[in-house]
């Protein structure tokens, strides 16, 4: 299955147990900015999209011309790397949503090795926050 556009309404439930899951990890490390309301509140306004899959879910946002991955959730036992798995549909989306650069932010050091690995081709490390030209 690839992606698939989704409205977040139907999905809450799920999606709303694992945000919280990732808020309070987040909370725990001092680093939480965001509330699983807000994420509801974007999709809900069209400010973010809900994309889901058989593994799992994704959110992406637009912050101007850059398209932004704000959530890659893995449903799946071994918690595959959607953002790996899925980067050519997420590459479509982007060009799509006329989007300039991609780029994620992540506390998750894993992901050095995804992206220079070749799993997330031309991302490059800034600030903490991996960019993309579309």
């Amino acid at each position: 299955m690839s992606l698939e556009l989704a409205d977040i309404k139907d999905y809450w439930f799920e999606v709303n147990c694992e945000l919280t899951s990732l808020h309070i990890k987040d909370s725990q490390r001092g680093i939480a900015d965001w509330i699983p309301e807000d994420v509801y509140a974007a999709c809900k306004y069209g400010y973010a999209k809900l994309y889901i899959c058989d593994d799992g879910y994704l959110i992406f946002k637009m912050n101007g011309s850059e398209f932004n991955i704000w959530f890659a959730i893995s449903t799946s036992p071994g918690k595959k790397d959607l953002m790996s798995h899925y980067f050519g549909d997420i590459c479509d989306i982007a060009e799509q949503a006329q989007a300039k650069t991609m780029a994620f932010y992540t506390t998750r050091k894993g992901y050095d090795r995804v992206v220079n690995s070749g799993g997330l081709p031309g991302f490059k490390f800034q600030h903490s926050k991996y960019v993309r030209e579309v």
